[in-house]
């Protein structure tokens, strides 16, 4: 066994790792966190305001560029003042509404554009959320109140974004004027506070807008707090860092409120990350013990169970595991083979005793049978009957191809053929002294039986109900009832003898030693061997005379035989 497959040896390292890791960690955490989280936490958010800061003045310029060089277009303007023909106004509109929402999606800050001729009283606007209307109806309705106040801060030279409230939220307003025409151009405060919101750091962050009366444009507004000039305030029984920053022109002021606990973070955060360490450590040595140790045991025991109940192939082979399981699983594999081993051969040698008797069965032939046949082959010729002699000829080879072959199940349409090849050599010697009639339920040909499970029954009904003074009646009856092939074949003739019958019907062994009576035995035989308990057959006497036979047999469409391997099909 090598030492780096003991289990002694793989406790002893991973404990020492996990100590190591362990320690390791807490050192350089609490170190870290003393000297480095204090000095450079504050300077970070500084740095991110600025930068997105700067992107949002950068997307701010964008939009006032849009406006100045796409949207104040003269000949567009003129197109719609002043058409030629009406057609050529509604065109002029067409192509202003086209380029609005062309542009929506190509500037990220725009949330809604305008286009307001006041001469004609002509609105067009369009909004980033297609369908959506809300927004670009409550505009059109307070478009002149957005133009007398684009209108006072023109006559101040403060042309800038200035805060409007749209229905329920608040936005920043940016227009432009040309030839009596105004273009502008709405940002809701949320579309501003969302890109800074990912820069705040933590969820106890707050950001602010304020316009440039210092009104917070938001509804939850915290009051003076903002807008006096200390550093740190207290809002809601928790300290914050106040930080601003200007946008357009030093008109808005963007505050973020930082939470700086900073002697609870650095006292109890440290404390709190070693207890999720320990959570995690030992969360992680639980997981090590049921993979190297519970799984391989749990693994063996149930193994162990399905062995038990019969299931030979269950097996343990694995790789990553102790050399010691590895053992253990190796040694259960191979008796579990052994096992499986042995219980073919025993199965292999039963079948071969079953096939063995079931063949000695079969081929246990009357001679009588055939020398009579030879002997009416013979008289046919004899009296120039030289068609039915070849027909008895041809019968009798048939038969005793089948009489001699291995197979023990025939499909049921072979079965009845042979029989009625004997029915045909039988009425050549005996006449019209017995009639032989079918009644076959369809869909039955296909289903397999035991070989000459019928013939026998027929030929025992011939060979002792014959009598010359009357016509012996034999039938057949073939249906399915409950998953299960119902063969009934009655006679018209005595019947069973009384004593005969309760031998039958306790399944009594019955060969006299003339041999009579073999045939029946030699078809209960083989019901026993083929299906066990799962055939049945019953033997009675009709009230009104003759002998009843039921047999039923579980229905197959298949049979497989190595002396017979031809016979395949699909088995139900």
């Amino acid at each position: 066994m090598k030492w780096k497959n003991s289990l002694i040896h793989r406790i002893t390292i991973i404990m020492a790792v996990t100590l190591l890791v362990f320690s390791a960690v807490i050192i350089y955490y609490t170190v870290w966190i003393s000297r480095i989280r204090s000095e450079q936490f504050d300077q970070t958010i500084l740095q991110a305001l600025d930068m997105n800061t700067e992107e949002l003045m950068y997307d701010l310029e964008n939009t006032e560029s849009f406006l100045l060089t796409k949207c104040l277009n003269r000949n567009l303007i003129n197109r719609l003042q002043n058409p030629e023909k009406e057609i050529d106004r509604y065109l002029a509109i067409s192509d202003i509404q086209e380029l609005l929402h062309s542009s929506m999606n190509s500037y990220n800050m725009m949330d809604g554009l305008f286009f307001y001729d006041m001469e004609n009283d002509i609105y067009i606007g369009d909004t980033k959320l297609s369908g959506n209307s809300d927004y670009s109806e409550l505009v059109k309705e307070s478009v002149k109140d957005y133009v007398l106040r684009f209108l006072v801060l023109a006559k101040e030279n403060q042309n800038s974004w200035f805060a409007e409230k749209i229905g329920d939220e608040y936005c920043l307003v940016k227009m432009y004027e040309i030839q009596n025409v105004y273009v502008g151009s709405w940002i809701h405060v949320d579309t501003i506070l969302d890109k800074i919101k990912p820069f705040t750091v933590k969820d106890q962050d707050k950001v602010y807008l304020l316009d440039g009366n210092k009104k917070v444009l938001s509804d939850s507004d915290p009051g003076d707090v903002l807008t006096n000039e200390e550093m740190y305030i207290m809002l809601e029984n928790q300290r914050y860092r106040k930080l601003t920053s200007r946008l357009d022109t030093e008109k808005c002021l963007l505050v973020i409120l930082h939470r700086t606990d900073n002697t609870l973070i650095n006292i109890e955060y440290p404390i709190l990350l070693a207890a999720i360490i320990i959570l995690g450590l030992c969360i992680f040595v639980e997981k090590m013990q049921i993979h190297l140790f519970k799984t391989p045991i749990s693994r063996l025991t149930q193994a162990m169970n399905e062995l038990k109940s019969g299931n030979l192939e269950v097996h343990l082979s694995e790789e990553n595991v102790f050399s010691e399981f590895q053992i253990l699983n190796d040694t259960f594999d191979n008796m579990t083979k052994e096992i499986k081993k042995l219980k073919i051969d025993v199965y292999e040698e039963k079948l071969n005793k079953q096939q063995a008797e079931l063949l000695y069965l079969q081929e246990q032939i009357n001679p009588h049978f055939f020398t009579n046949c030879m002997n009416l082959i013979r008289n046919l010729t004899m009296v120039g009957e030289i068609e039915k002699a070849q027909e008895a000829t041809f019968l009798v080879s048939s038969h005793m191809r089948y009489a001699l072959a291995n197979s023990t199940m025939v499909a049921l349409e072979r079965e009845l053929e042979q029989v009625n090849n004997y029915v045909e050599l039988q009425k050549m010697r005996y006449g019209d002294c017995f009639l032989y009639c079918v009644e076959q339920e369809e869909g039955c040909g296909q289903i397999f039986v035991p070989t000459a499970v019928i013939l026998d029954f027929v030929n025992n009904a011939i060979k002792h109900q014959l009598d010359p003074d009357r016509q012996l009646e034999i039938l057949v009856y073939l249906h399915k009832e409950q998953e299960k092939l119902h063969i009934m074949i009655t006679d018209s003739g005595d019947g069973f003898e009384p004593e005969i019958l309760e031998k039958l019907q306790k399944h009594e062994k019955l060969i006299s030693p003339e041999g009579e009576h073999i045939g029946i035995y030699n078809v209960c035989q083989r019901l026993s061997i083929l299906y066990s308990d799962c055939a049945d057959i019953a033997f009675s006497n009709k009230p009104e005379g003759g002998a009843r036979i039921d047999l039923y047999l579980p229905i197959r469409t298949m049979w497989w035989s190595e002396k017979d391997p031809e016979v395949q099909t699909d088995e139900k």
